[in-house]
């Protein structure tokens, strides 16, 4: 059975706050409690653990960021996601690199939950690996020592394993790339483009570039992608600017995963030496049944096409996806329906 989400929701309109919960149902059962004022937020997070909590940005006695500066002072992990009908990109900008883990406009509520469910799967993965740290920190060494001794059971027993997803043209229909995912073996070496999710501590990281330079050095001809999410561009934008210029410079190619789900700016992607767009499974259910969804992804094909760059649709699991994306003007899809992750010995198989 699905557990309900605990959501505060921060908002004094009536009419927004049926909104927002209307949109946060869709993604899955939720239970909100509404609050309007600095006071009843403070009690709110004294009495009660929150999986989430979302703010309007502006309020007439009460704005976005003095709430999540109240959160922050009882939760400092708790996702807090700012909902606003229109602001300047800056503003946006400085409310997530404060602490904001997104920021929605109302006119894009459908990927509202989504986002929410994404930001609370991620706090709960971070909340683990606190979990390991804060255990070595106290010197917990039967822990730590059952941790060490599973991993290398795994590792000696052969259990981890990289899986590949395909990507197809969709002009051709061909196989025109895998993304790999650790699922418990190391294998790589076909001919194809490899795609590597990287996160925002990898990417900030000094080692980075030695590290991508060493992986290289292994391969006669390497294909590799990097993919990043729009959330690992805010932190330090010029920064990621000059490191990702470095990495497109080595031929590794640089995708945007999880396109419209952050704060995605035109901004950065004209500045960044990005080689395609993925665009969020949140957008592509709806794009078949012709809801708002189909635009967003026409939208973004557009915008993809005129820049050069390839667009792929992920989650595409029908279809009537899969026409729906092809129409829009996607190059790739990614999906249960054109592939499951697989082993390599299956990927190898299916270029045969």
């Amino acid at each position: 059975m699905t557990h309900a989400l605990r959501i505060l929701l921060v908002e004094d309109s009536d009419d927004d706050a049926m909104l927002v919960g209307r949109h946060l149902a869709r993604a899955g059962p939720v239970a909100i409690e509404r609050v309007q004022t600095a006071e009843r937020l403070r009690d709110a997070c004294a009495t009660s653990c929150w999986d989430a909590v979302i703010s309007d940005y502006c309020m007439p006695r009460f704005d976005g960021i003095g709430a999540m500066r109240i959160v922050r002072e009882r939760d400092a992990h708790v996702p807090f996601i700012l909902v606003s009908a229109t602001v300047p990109e800056q503003v946006a900008v400085a409310a997530m690199s404060e602490g904001a883990n997104d920021f929605v406009m109302k006119h894009e509520l459908p990927r509202l939950g989504p986002a929410v469910r994404r930001e609370i799967a991620g706090a709960r993965m971070r909340r683990r690996l606190r979990y390991l740290d804060a255990t070595e920190g106290r010197g917990d060494a039967a822990e730590r020592a059952d941790l060490e001794r599973r991993l290398d059971g795994a590792i000696e027993r052969g259990e981890f394993a990289l899986h590949y997803q395909p990507k197809i043209d969709l002009a051709t229909g061909a196989v025109s790339g895998v993304e790999a995912l650790l699922r418990w073996r190391d294998e790589t070496g076909c001919a194809l483009r490899v795609a590597v999710n990287v996160s925002a501590s990898q990417l900030h990281s000094a080692d980075f570039i030695p590290a991508l330079e060493a992986i290289l050095a292994r391969f006669d001809d390497p294909r590799l992608d990097i993919e990043i999410t729009e959330s690992v561009l805010v932190r330090d934008l010029e920064a990621c600017a000059r490191k990702l210029a470095v990495i497109a410079r080595m031929g590794i190619g640089i995708s945007i995963d999880d396109f419209g789900t952050g704060y995605s700016s035109l901004a950065y992607m004209a500045r960044l030496p990005v080689s395609a767009i993925k665009i969020d499974r949140a957008f592509i259910g709806d794009a078949a049944t012709g809801g708002r969804g189909r635009s967003i992804v026409m939208a973004i094909a557009t915008l993809a096409r005129s820049l050069a760059l390839e667009t792929v649709a992920e989650g595409v699991e029908t279809s009537d996806q899969l026409e729906a994306v092809r129409l829009a003007g996607c190059t790739h899809v990614q999906g249960f329906h054109t592939g499951r992750p697989m082993p390599f010995e299956e990927v190898a198989a299916l270029l045969r």
